[in-house]
C-alpha cells in the first residue's frame, strides 16, 4: 500500500495510522520522522537542535517586533505558512506590518499557534528526493529545480531535473555548481535529525542562497511529491518498482542515465 495524501489537517498521519496495522507492506514513513516532518514548527526545532541550516522560524503567536527586526532578510518580506501545510497551500508573502496585522486579526493564540513565520530569502529553490529502505539508508535521486509565481501568494509551476555530472549538479540557468557528496551529507543529516521512521519516498525542499554560498533545508516531505513527474520523464521509468524493491530490503539501484528535463504543473 502506498498512501498519497497531504499533511493538511492531519490527513497523511491519520491515513497511515489507520492502514499501517492492516497493510502487509505500507510504503510510507512512520514514527518520529512522520510526526516531525508533518509539522513545520517541529521540523524547525529538530533542525535547530542538529545544526541543520534552516531559516529563522517562529510561531506567529510568539512573533514580536524585536524578533522581526532581528531576523529580517534583505527582502524585508516574510513567509507565513500553516504548520501542517502541503505544497503552497495557505502560504502568504507579507511585509513586516502585515505580519503583525495578521497576528492581531486571528481570534486567539491557539489560532496563531497553527502558523509559522520565516524571513523571505533571496535564493534558488530546489527539491531532492530519496528512496529509503528499512535500514534508514537513503538512495538520493537527482536535484530538481522549483519554479514559483510569487505575488502575495506562492504558486508552484514545476521545474527541471538536473542530472549528475562528474560528482556535481550543474545549474546552468543560474550558473551554479553543487557538490553531490556535500549535498548528500547535508540531507542525510537532515533525515537523521527528524528521528527514526523515514521509509520509501522522502523529499526535501531546499534553498541555495548565492550571497552566502549556503544551502538551507526548508522542509521535509514524508510522501511522494510532484517532482516524481519530472524524474520519471527524465529517465527514472520504473521508479515505483525500484521503491518497492527498496521497501522489500533489496539494494537500491536507480538509473544512472538521467537527462535534463523541464516539466510543468
Amino acid at each position: 500500500t502506498l498512501i498519497i495524501a497531504p499533511e493538511l489537517d492531519g490527513a497523511l498521519e491519520t491515513a497511515i495510522g489507520k492502514l499501517k496495522p492492516i497493510s502487509k507492506l505500507l510504503c510510507n514513513c512512520a514514527g518520529e520522522f512522520l510526526a516531525n516532518s508533518c509539522d513545520k514548527w517541529r521540523t524547525a526545532q529538530c533542525f535547530a537542535r542538529a545544526d541543520i541550516p534552516h531559516p529563522a522560524t517562529q510561531l506567529l503567536s510568539q512573533v514580536t517586533p524585536a524578533w522581526l527586526l532581528q531576523c529580517q532578510s534583505a527582502t524585508r518580506h516574510w513567509i507565513i505558512k500553516p504548520r501542517d501545510g502541503a505544497g503552497c497551500e495557505g502560504i502568504r508573502v507579507l511585509d513586516q506590518s502585515d505580519v503583525l496585522t495578521w497576528q492581531d486579526q486571528l481570534p486567539d493564540s491557539c489560532a496563531a499557534d497553527r502558523w509559522i513565520v520565516q524571513p523571505f530569502l533571496d535564493g534558488v529553490c530546489f527539491s531532492r528526493s530519496a528512496l529509503v529502505g528499512n535500514d534508514g539508508r537513503a538512495c538520493w535521486l537527482p536535484l530538481v529545480s522549483q519554479e514559483f509565481l510569487r505575488a502575495d501568494k506562492m504558486v508552484y509551476r514545476g521545474g527541471e531535473v538536473i542530472p549528475p555530472q562528474s560528482g556535481q549538479f550543474i545549474d546552468k540557468q543560474h550558473g551554479h555548481k553543487f557538490s553531490i557528496h556535500e549535498l548528500d551529507m547535508l540531507l542525510d543529516s537532515a533525515i537523521a535529525s527528524l528521528g527514526p521512521g523515514a521509509f520509501a519516498w522522502v523529499s526535501f525542499d531546499l534553498l541555495f542562497v548565492p550571497q552566502f554560498q549556503q544551502w538551507l533545508v526548508i522542509e521535509a516531505n514524508p510522501r511522494l511529491t510532484t517532482s516524481l513527474t519530472g524524474l520519471t520523464i527524465s529517465g527514472g521509468q520504473g521508479l515505483m518498482d525500484k521503491m518497492l524493491q527498496t521497501c522489500l530490503g533489496q539494494a537500491c539501484a536507480p538509473t544512472s542515465h538521467w537527462q535534463a528535463t523541464r516539466f510543468y504543473v
